[in-house]
């Protein structure tokens, strides 16, 4: 592979980022057919200021910030208890980016709740 090659990958992932939000290293190895591993660290060391990387792929800052502002209005809304498994599947959120969030809200005083065996439990439920 040239590094030509190379640098009109990173490009292109950077274009699906700057539409999407988040691309995963299997869904885009399997698009330029590489390897995962050698696309996560060719895109490790092209990251720009406003991406971030996790386990599974990369995210914008802005894809991040839409994310937690969905996961709180759901976390608002809800009155009963609920799986976090049942969230994720529901509202189509990686549990650990779910789990995520969460803390971060409940750092920031923004959500109250407590954790039981996987399931969340609202402050307004837990009072009843």
């Amino acid at each position: 592979m040239t590094k030509g090659y190379l640098d009109s990958v990173v490009k292109e992932v950077q274009g699906m980022l700057a539409d999407w939000g988040r691309v995963t290293f299997n869904e885009t190895a399997e698009y330029f057919d590489l390897p995962s591993n050698f696309l996560k660290d060719l895109m490790s060391s092209n990251l720009r200021e406003d991406e971030s990387m996790d386990a599974e792929g990369i995210n914008t800052w802005d894809y991040l910030n839409r994310e937690m502002c969905r996961v709180r209005g759901i976390l608002w809304g809800i009155t009963r208890p609920v799986a976090y498994v049942t969230l994720s599947n529901k509202y189509k959120i990686n549990v650990a980016v779910l789990m995520k969030h969460i803390e971060a809200l409940a750092d920031r005083k923004e959500i109250h709740y407590k954790s039981s065996s996987g399931i969340y439990v609202p402050d307004c439920y837990s009072k009843i």
